[in-house]
């Protein structure tokens, strides 16, 4: 079951924290033995994409369409949804932006899944599932154990750092099926 990533950009461009993101990612699957599904919502270059290898990604999805904005939150978070059930993703990653803390509530409510929000360490995986989160505006840091199969964590810009570790990654594009809910905020 590998790990998915959503890997934000703006205007085209990955910002840092998409490779920040994707470098978690690659930790998190070497530490599962399994590998790392990245996923590009929006108007990307081949050229653009292929940067996520640089940091760890094995697989791209890319979905074709435009890019966030406050009114398409429930389609992002039904198309991050979709990818991590046909891909059979155990953990999505992706970053506790603004967009970020927008989605990922709504992924995890999708798939059922434990959530941990604003993670700034890599999980504990020896005998549980646990990360370690910023709890009252970084005055404390709580451990929580994800319990459910599945697990969406939204890490800090900034808490892990980039890790080059490129590899091939051959790019797909991703379709997802959108119903008129997914439309709706």
């Amino acid at each position: 079951m590998p790990v998915l990533v959503y890997a934000e950009h703006l205007q085209g461009r990955f910002k840092k924290s998409a490779f920040e993101i994707v470098s978690y990612g690659a930790a998190i699957a070497s530490g599962l033995q399994t590998t790392l599904v990245a996923i590009s919502i929006g108007d990307v270059e081949d050229s653009e994409l292929q940067l996520l290898s640089k940091y760890g990604a094995d697989k791209i999805l890319t979905v074709k369409g435009p890019e966030y904005s406050a009114t398409d939150v429930q389609p992002y978070a039904a198309a991050i949804a979709q990818a991590s059930k046909v891909t059979a993703a155990s953990v999505v990653v992706m970053s506790a932006s603004f967009s970020g803390k927008a989605i990922a509530p709504r992924v995890a409510v999708k798939l059922e899944a434990s959530f941990g929000d604003n993670v700034i360490d890599l999980p504990h995986m020896d005998t549980a599932f646990i990360v370690k989160k910023n709890s009252y505006s970084g005055k404390a840091f709580s451990m929580v154990e994800l319990l459910a199969p599945v697990k969406v964590i939204s890490v800090l810009p900034n808490a892990f750092k980039l890790a080059e570790q490129p590899k091939p990654a051959a790019v797909e594009t991703f379709t997802p099926v959108l119903t008129p809910a997914d439309t709706l905020l």
